[in-house]
């Protein structure tokens, strides 16, 4: 589970399990990048490669060529970072 934000009480104690966050994934239709990010800021890197992979067998059915999920939750994975890093310094 993850922090999502203020409680209805104004408190910072919500949180959302995996199942929640796939399925707001799904329904909301957010970006890669926008899953990772929150991946990452959740500490739960692995649901966006999960999440991508399914994203990928729903698109790429008829494909024979996939795409190395890994690599690119890697590639927007360090672009995030380094957009913190730059705002950083």
């Amino acid at each position: 589970m993850w922090l999502v934000g203020a409680g209805e009480n104004g408190d910072k104690s919500v949180f959302e399990s995996s199942h929640e966050m796939f399925y707001r994934w799904e329904k909301g239709n957010i970006n890669l990048p926008e899953i990772v990010r929150e991946a990452l800021r959740a500490g739960r890197l692995p649901l966006a490669v999960v999440q991508l992979h399914r994203l990928q067998s729903k698109d790429l059915v008829s494909q024979m060529h996939r795409q190395n999920v890994f690599k690119e939750v890697q590639l927007i994975g360090r672009a995030f970072v380094y957009e913190l890093f730059c705002k950083v310094n």
